[in-house]
């Protein structure tokens, strides 16, 4: 295999299979992308849901979402891990919200949730092609992790999901590395 990821005649085998896991990734959290009402339960709804609610308010009235004024007397969002302020996923999804309403902040939470979890699949797929497995065998492993016990449990706890999505690129950020030093893995990792 070459040292660039989807090269040559690969691309194309790699597309495909990059598709399928994240074909398959809608097909399983297909209630929460795409039926109205359903969300992620309990903590989603409890936890995070009202942090995001929070930020998106504070943007709407032209504030810096910095400081939650109604916990106890005062909690600073920006250290609040589960807020994730500054998390792009969750920061996109909170800005479109913005601008698309607030109604739509449920669904664009559950959808960054499974971009990521896609994400996983993906860079999965990626790193076991990068040590040489066959495209099949990364595809059915990618498919193991996206749909892992894990991340299926888990949908409720948007911080476990993102951390958990971030593991697959760590591991290929170490496996680039051990071809020499280049600053976009070290910058990756």
């Amino acid at each position: 295999m070459s040292n660039t990821i989807f090269a040559g005649s690969e691309r194309r085998s790699n597309s495909i299979y990059a598709f399928a896991l994240l074909l398959e990734a809608a097909l399983f959290y297909r209630h929460v992308l795409f039926y109205p009402g359903y969300l992620f339960p309990w903590d989603f709804r409890n936890v995070h849901l009202p942090l995001a609610t929070l930020v998106a308010d504070s943007i709407r009235r032209g504030e810096l979402p910095l400081w939650d004024p109604y916990t106890y007397c005062g909690n600073p969002l920006f250290a609040n891990v589960q807020a994730a302020l500054f998390y792009p996923p969750v920061l996109t999804a909170t800005l479109a919200s913005v601008l698309l309403g607030p109604a739509l902040l449920p669904r664009l939470l559950a959808i960054a949730v499974v971009i990521q979890v896609c994400f996983a699949g993906i860079c999965t797929y990626i790193r076991l092609r990068r040590i040489g497995a066959q495209p099949a065998a990364a595809w059915i492993a990618g498919t193991m992790y996206e749909l892992s016990c894990f991340f299926a449990s888990q949908g409720e706890h948007m911080g476990a999901m993102h951390g958990a999505s971030w593991l697959p690129l760590a591991w290929l950020c170490v496996i680039e590395l051990r071809l020499g030093l280049r600053w976009i893995w070290v910058a990756a990792r």
